[in-house]
């Protein structure tokens, strides 16, 4: 562990299940793991250079999260101060339920042009609006008597 190690080089040492990986890149990065090996994988940077890196630090998978993290910060339905944070909590699981069903929507449909994040949330939130208001459910007992029929007068 004391050994000086130059840019883009790898030490490993493994005993029974945990391993040991001490990898430099711009600083020295150290990592005990039961789970990953001490193999590495060529990737690109943004140079167009290749470098090997171990292959823990290689995530394919991210690209979807930070897509979806970027898509619903556009039109957030969270608010920044929010006294109860199950409120918040309950607004951000809708809206990542609202992007999963966007991406299986656009997945699944045959659309041209395709509809973009913004205009499938206003679709579904009128569709529940048109098919699940009523002015029976409008009207609640001891208020004043809403005469809400119309999602368009939500708008």
């Amino acid at each position: 562990m004391k050994e000086k190690l130059k840019k883009g080089e790898l030490r490993a040492w493994q005993n029974g299940k945990m391993m040991v990986l001490r990898w430099k890149d711009k600083k020295a990065v150290c990592i005990l793991s039961t789970v990953h090996d001490s193999a590495s994988a060529v990737t690109r940077t943004k140079g167009d250079k290749e470098v090997r890196k171990p292959s823990w630090t290689t995530n394919h998978t991210m690209g979807g999260v930070d897509k979806a993290d970027q898509e619903m910060t556009f039109y957030p339905l969270m608010r920044k101060q929010q006294k109860h944070y199950y409120k918040k909590i309950f607004r951000h699981l809708l809206e990542q339920s609202l992007w999963n069903a966007y991406v299986l929507f656009v997945h699944n449909s045959d659309h041209t042009p395709p509809v973009d994040h913004a205009d499938f949330v206003w679709m579904t939130a009128e569709r529940i609006f048109t098919q699940h208001l009523t002015a029976e459910a409008a009207r609640t007992p001891g208020r004043r008597s809403a005469s809400v029929g119309n999602p368009e007068c939500l708008s």
